[in-house]
């Protein structure tokens, strides 16, 4: 079988690095990688082609982008096609088991031009062709490369031993992933591979003790059409513990004028992971230089372990301008060993590692008295990990202990993680102990603060991201006056984030923004897991979700601006939110008296969420008794047991038991609601709260004109949408304390005013709770309604 096919150009390098007790061979490595062009068949192309549990085999006489394939045999009963079911064609395959799996093969050797290369493929009819005149049935297929196979070509001019080949991306590069022992199941076309895809691994191929001399030919297979196409490191082995030969292979287009590129290493003697701070020192030195990959350091597996917990006092303590591991592209396993001993000071990126772009995981970091501090920049970032910047990787099994902080020179963008400070990777199974705090009152720009990592972004290719199973312990504050983000887990899930899950997450420590400047319509969101989940940039229209995290630590600030804060998140679009539970206090301390503050200003705060908005839902959470909502701030609040606000979105089978409770100490002149369950629904028709109890006493005594005096059993202000089977057994107090005549006051034991009867209802509600509305102070006493279900109805 043979096919013409596009591709890069190969790479054919020189290189000669001493190994100890061997003769020095001259070696030249050679690289195929298939472009992305669509392959050509060629006359006497065969196919099998599995149906309803029997194979067939198949051959073509023409060739081009598609080609009528015909059954090779006249014997074969073709005649029996049932198009109801579906038609599995494979080329290049060794065998079809009895159990419907297929397997790759390499036998079929094709030549692309002058040079040789191998791409195993794959592809599935989608419906059956018309039978011809001799009832032969033929088959039209448009094959697509799946996986593409790499062949490395080294001759030496004496004899060699190589035990292992591994090959790993220069950059990163996504899928990059062995498929050897990859099976297709013909009846689904379910592609299987011995380790998960999506992320940059290396490719490890076992040579038996091979002599280069008498076999100069490695082959390995790799998921995708190019994996190699931004470079790749061979890396040959004998034995664990002997030099290793390396080069960097950078692919040109073909039919360009300039050639590849090499970049010599010479290696020296072969480590097997990371020991000592002498060898953690040579590894950093060595990323800065272009081994990006820890070549010395990695494993048969090209991996970079650490064998032992390191001390990098002499390296980072205090006063040491160190400017940590540059650009990590190796998967890095701490083996649960320790980095300790530091108190890293920088601008920019103050971290161990400035950036890893793979997996990263087991890596305990900092201890009491360790510290990470950001000193300035135009986008300054503090943690250990300062960014994971590829969304195929994983950062799991990480510890931190040690405290990471900004200061007050950071002036724009700033970004702390008591893990990562900016990520694109997924984060399983971390924890983090030390405080984390954003000191940077002077910035001007965005400020992201998350006990496990700042600021959270993707990617259009990224399927979908998580944060599982993390935990954070200390505090995480900020101390800044404008646009801030401050979450238990995560300060911010940012618009270019696809479609992220934040699952089975505990934030134990406390959450607060400390502030005592004057901010007329500036926003700021707190969260006990996260602070802001924005709109998932996703042209399918997924969600993010948030499911059975739990938050166990108060959630608090004095700050002026507009504010959304929550147990669970402070403000979500086009997320759910299932089965959260929030177990501690939010509130929102008296602090500046300021009129253009009452005038401009708001606040959305709940015990799960502050504003859940646009696409948004709420199933199944708790506020437990614990998760006390309170404010003194003078300012309007729409607060409520699960949600402040909610808009276009739905709250349904969630239970409030915690006092709410919202007074207002100065006049204002909008809408101040409290709600056991919600303050305000506004949004759309279909907007609704189901299904919802609330058994927590509501209480509101605020100064306010007009009807912006409300206090609900579930619900303070129906605007549009429903309410419907819901109950409440709380006491509902409502009181309008200014002085003025015709004052008014609403208490509903379900909702306390329903804006517009045409677009909103009350149905199969229940109340329990004792309901009273008053304003005591008002010479007139003008609209003061208490209602069993409805306070009033507009």
């Amino acid at each position: 079988m043979k096919k013409r096919l596009s591709i890069l150009a190969a790479l054919c390098i020189a290189f000669s690095v001493p190994v100890a007790g061997e003769p020095m061979p001259a070696l030249s490595v050679h690289s195929a990688c298939p472009g992305n062009a669509v392959a050509t068949w060629q006359a006497g192309d065969k196919l099998l082609v599995y149906h309803d549990g029997t194979v067939y085999d198949y051959v073509t006489g023409g060739q081009g982008d598609e080609a009528l394939f015909l059954p090779s045999s006249e014997g074969q009963d073709t005649d029996a096609f049932d198009p109801s079911k579906p038609l599995n064609v494979y080329f290049n395959v060794d065998a079809v088991s009895g159990k419907g799996e297929a397997f790759f093969s390499v036998k079929a050797e094709q030549r692309p031009g002058e040079l040789s290369g191998r791409l195993p493929q794959w592809g599935r009819v989608e419906g059956n062709a018309p039978m011809n005149a001799d009832k032969k049935s033929p088959i039209s297929v448009k094959m697509s490369p799946l996986a593409t196979l790499l062949e490395i070509s080294a001759s030496s001019a004496a004899p060699f031993r190589v035990d292992r080949l591994v090959l790993m991306p220069q950059a990163t590069a996504s899928g990059f992933t062995s498929v050897i022992g990859a099976k297709i199941n013909p009846v689904n076309g379910k592609l299987t591979l011995p380790r998960p895809t999506g992320r940059p691994v290396s490719v490890g191929l076992s040579t038996d003790g091979a002599d280069l001399s008498s076999r100069p030919v490695f082959s390995v297979i790799v998921a995708g059409l190019n994996p190699g196409g931004s470079g790749l490191v061979a890396d040959f082995f004998r034995g664990r513990n002997n030099n290793m030969r390396a080069v960097l292979l950078a692919g040109q287009d073909a039919g360009k004028e300039s050639g590849p590129t090499l970049l010599k290493l010479d290696l020296g003697e072969k480590k097997v992971g990371i020991s000592t701070v002498e060898e953690f020192a040579d590894f950093t030195a060595g990323t800065s230089k272009g081994d990006r990959h820890g070549l010395k350091y990695c494993d048969e597996d090209g991996v970079v372990c650490l064998n032992a917990d390191i001390d990098l006092s002499s390296l980072a303590g205090a006063g040491k301008d160190w400017a940590g591991v540059n650009d990590l592209r190796a998967e890095f396993d701490g083996k649960g060993h320790s980095l300790y001993g530091y108190q890293i000071s920088r601008a920019s990126n103050a971290a161990i590692f400035i950036n890893v772009s793979a997996t990263m995981r087991n890596v305990n970091f900092g201890r009491p008295g360790d510290y990470i501090e950001v000193t300035g920049g135009n986008y300054a970032n503090a943690a250990p990990i300062a960014m994971a910047s590829n969304p195929n990787a994983v950062i799991e099994g990480c510890m931190n202990r040690g405290e990471i902080r900004s200061t007050a020179g950071c002036t724009a963008t700033v970004q702390v993680g008591g893990i990562v400070a900016r990520s694109a990777a997924s984060l399983h199974n971390c924890a983090n102990l030390g405080k984390v705090i954003l000191d940077s009152p002077a910035s001007t720009g965005a400020k992201y603060v998350g006990g496990i990592v700042g600021n959270v972004y993707g990617d259009m290719g990224t399927v979908a991201n998580f944060i599982t199973s993390c935990v954070n312990r200390g505090d995480v504050c900020c101390s800044s006056s404008l646009k801030t983000w401050v979450g238990g887990i995560a300060g911010r899930v940012s618009e270019t984030a696809k479609a992220w899950r934040v699952e089975k997450c505990t934030n134990r420590g406390k959450i607060f923004i400390s502030s005592l400047v004057e901010r007329v319509t500036i926003i700021s969101c707190l969260g006990g897991i996260v602070a802001e989940m924005a709109t998932p940039s996703n042209p399918h229209g997924a969600s993010h979700l948030l499911k059975d995290c739990r938050n166990a630590g108060p959630v608090f600030t004095n700050a002026d601006g507009r504010i959304f804060i929550g147990g669970v998140v402070g403000m979500t679009r086009g997320t759910v939110l299932d089965h959260c539970t929030n177990e501690a206090e939010i509130t929102h301390f008296r602090g500046l008296d300021s009129d253009a503050s009452l005038e401009r200003n708001f606040v959305n705060m709940g015990g799960v969420v502050g504003f859940l908005s646009v696409g948004s839902a709420a199933s199944g959470c708790e506020n437990a008794a614990s998760g006390k909502v309170t404010s003194e701030y003078a300012v309007p609040h729409r607060m409520g047991g699960i949600a402040g606000v909610s808009s276009k979105s739905y709250i349904e089978k969630c239970t409030n038991a915690a006092p709410i409770q919202l007074f207002v100490p100065r006049k204002a002149m909008a809408l101040c609601a409290a709600g056991g369950i919600c303050g305000l629904q506004d949004g759309a028709l279909s907007d609704r709260i189901s299904s919802c109890s609330n058994s927590g006493d509501v209480s509101l005594k605020v100064n306010v004109t007009g009807l912006n005096a409300a206090a609900g059993g579930i619900l303070a202000v129906l605007a549009k949408g429903g309410v419907n089977a819901c109950r409440n057994n709380g006491t509902v107090s409502a009181i309008n304390e200014l002085a003025l005549p015709d004052m008014h006051c609403l208490a509903g034991g379900i909702v306390a005013r329903v804006y517009r009867n045409d677009v909103s209802g009350v149905e199969h509600c229940n109340n329990k709770g004792k309901i009273s509305a008053d304003a005591p102070y008002s010479p007139s006493k003008g609209l003061i309604a208490a209602g069993e279900i409805v306070g009033h109805n507009d």
